[in-house]
């Protein structure tokens, strides 16, 4: 996870994309490994119950998932903050290090794997405190710039101007309002 130590957490979650539809009712509750840097899963018995949990968990009861494909605010857990807050303030954690979910309950929900591709795959979003002195301590490495190149086609010629008009963002921000492909 590319965040610095202590860094100041203001929203975090899961996002995850159907992979089966379930509609029983499911009750979960999430937590984090205490670990400065979670070690990779194994294929092993007792591997992911045995690891050391926080004390914090964060309770989730998703809503039915009806529809394969579907990856919006239905199949988004509740806000991580204060699990993953806790292991950016642990004295070892570094940017980079390793961080395990750790998910039980009841219930069944089939989100795609990471295995599905990158756009499938379950996604974990962090949003960070934007205070002058947080983008200090986050930006205390060397100042770079990236050229992101973006290619548009329109797949459908019957499409008029003003039928295809969006937003692109980059990490939030909005770099280019009304883009009419």
């Amino acid at each position: 996870v590319p965040v610095p130590q202590a860094a100041k957490v203001r929203r975090a979650y899961v996002q995850f994309r159907v992979d089966e539809s379930t509609s029983e009712a499911a009750s979960l509750q999430i937590r984090v490994q205490a670990s400065d840097n979670a070690p990779q899963f194994k294929n092993a018995p007792f591997h992911i119950s045995s690891r050391e949990k926080t004390n914090p968990l964060i309770r989730w009861q998703p809503k039915p998932w009806n529809k394969t494909g579907a990856a919006g605010v239905d199949q988004r857990t509740p806000d991580l903050t204060p699990l993953l807050q806790g292991v950016f303030d642990r004295p070892g954690w570094k940017k980079g290090n390793a961080m395990a979910l750790i998910s039980t309950g009841s219930g069944r929900r089939v989100a795609d794997a990471a295995d599905s591709g990158l756009e499938a795959s379950p996604r974990l979003f962090v949003e960070l405190d934007d205070s002058p002195h947080q983008r200090q301590s986050a930006n205390a490495g060397p100042t770079r710039s990236y050229s992101v190149r973006l290619h548009f086609i329109e797949p459908d010629a019957d499409v008029q101007p003003g039928q295809r008009v969006f937003d692109v963002a980059i990490q939030g921000k909005t770099v280019l309002s009304r883009l009419d492909v």
